[in-house]
């Protein structure tokens, strides 16, 4: 299989490959016998010998700015049953926000495996991945709404835990 031979990467080149209707810097390279991808070095050669090279491309690929609809409210996600609680410190789409809601729809509290339950039906993960959750949310036990907990979990609330029982304190 015979290759084609490389043109000499010139203005004079550059220019008849314009002629000959090149749209693009590839199409300008296929022209100097350049085959499969072209490189940044030879896109950068392109440029060195014609400067204005992209102005004087035909305008074929004309890029239009993306149209954004307006819409009257943004949708927030469905938490499902449990409304979401106004102390909640977590982002809104957050899973962990999702389990505070979930214990926060209880002000009295609940058996810590009731509200992992509750947390599995409403995020769709297991139990074990839902435990990781909960997990982080447990980690505020301290005395203060400002305590040291897990480094994902935000300050703002506190879980008091006795014996199996859980209740959230904001």
């Amino acid at each position: 299989m015979a290759t084609k031979r490389r043109k000499e990467l010139s203005k004079k080149e550059v220019l008849k490959a314009l002629e000959k209707g090149a749209t693009s810097l590839t199409g300008i390279a296929r022209h100097l016998g350049y085959r499969g991808s072209v490189g940044s070095s030879t896109t950068a050669a392109i440029r060195a010998a014609l400067p204005d090279v992209e102005k004087r491309m035909p305008s074929s690929k004309i890029k239009t700015k993306r149209t954004v609809r307006p819409s009257g409210k943004s949708k927030s996600k469905s938490t499902g049953k449990h409304r979401r609680h106004p102390s909640n410190p977590f982002r809104e789409s957050s899973n962990y926000a999702l389990a505070f809601d979930c214990l926060a729809s209880r002000p009295s509290g609940m058996r810590k495996d009731q509200w992992l339950a509750a947390y599995c039906e409403a995020s769709g993960k297991d139990r074990k991945r839902a435990g990781y959750d909960i997990a982080v949310l447990m980690s505020a036990k301290g005395p203060s709404l400002t305590s040291e907990r897990h480094r994902s979990c935000a300050d703002g609330f506190v879980i008091e835990r006795e014996n199996d029982h859980v209740r959230l304190r904001t």
